[in-house]
């Protein structure tokens, strides 16, 4: 691996919230199975069920045991959390102040 190339899980990780940001999976829709997530991406599953659950941890999803993995339906919680850990403004928070 290349000093500054990102492990597998982690680009999988930014391409499924920057599609929930985007509105490609809009607010309490279901995303596929880890199994189809695993083929769409030809990665094991363990991949991406690590994905989801970085995922739900940062408050993007959540999955339902028997039901599914679904879009967290709060959205200021996913509009607030910009790009997470991995992009511009890491550690900061967006807010306004009226004066």
């Amino acid at each position: 691996m290349l000093k500054d190339e990102k492990p597998l899980y982690i680009n999988i990780k930014i391409q499924i919230r920057n599609a929930i940001i985007n509105g490609k999976y809009p607010l309490e829709s279901k995303l596929p199975s880890v199994r189809e997530l695993s083929a769409e991406f030809d990665c094991s599953s363990i991949t991406t069920k690590r994905v989801y659950r970085d995922l739900a941890r940062e408050g993007y999803i959540f999955t339902s045991q028997g039901t599914g993995t679904f879009v967290h339906a709060d959205e200021q919680k996913i509009k607030n959390r910009g790009f997470g850990r991995f992009g511009p403004g890491f550690g900061r928070r967006v807010g306004r102040n009226i004066i």
